[in-house]
């Protein structure tokens, strides 16, 4: 599931956004790249980006920024990516941020929307604002959850040691019996 972008229509600067991969599975991490398009053609200030990301979806690492003035940053438990009082180059640029689907969420992946995917939107003139003014064309992405990854399962100590016990005492018998066969 893609992107909806704006025009840049009457020269005012839009957003759109992407998830790269589009579908992971719970415990995988996208990432999440807004891209600020300025059809302006000059510098654009007060660029003011908020992304409430869907549930369960939260940011990990640092959000990077090819926008000037201004360094993104990830609140709300990672729920809330934002840039505030940035500048637009005279070109294009973006805010970029890993997202994951946790994997303590896997049955959020079996109930979320139609096919597994989670929308998310950035609504001008509320999520993204600047002092030119802005594309009213809301900028959406869904990510979708292709399932929750098999548990691994593992053996515990106790069962180890059991399991080393027998181990060592078919390896005494197998010496003790070759001894005798060896001797006679």
């Amino acid at each position: 599931l893609g992107m909806t972008q704006g025009s840049g229509a009457c020269g005012l600067p839009a957003i759109s956004k992407t998830f790269s991969p589009s579908s992971v599975m719970a415990g995988q991490t996208s990432t999440l790249t807004l891209t600020l398009t300025n059809a302006a053609g000059a510098a654009v200030g007060n660029v003011n980006v908020t992304d409430n990301l869907p549930s369960p979806l939260v940011a990990v690492g640092t959000p990077t920024t090819t926008c000037t003035g201004a360094v993104p940053t990830v609140s709300n438990g990672g729920r809330t990516v934002s840039l505030t009082g940035a500048t637009f180059p005279a070109s294009d640029c973006t805010i970029q941020v890993d997202v994951e689907w946790p994997s303590s969420q896997p049955a959020l992946c079996q109930q979320a929307a139609p096919g597994n995917a989670v929308p998310n939107t950035i609504t001008p003139g509320t999520d993204f604002t600047t002092a030119l003014g802005q594309v009213r064309t809301p900028a959406t992405a869904a990510l979708v959850c292709t399932g929750a990854a098999a548990p691994v399962s593992t053996l515990s100590t106790w069962v180890l040691s059991a399991l080393a016990l027998v181990l060592a005492g078919f390896g005494w018998t197998r010496v003790r019996s070759a001894a005798r066969q060896a001797g006679g």
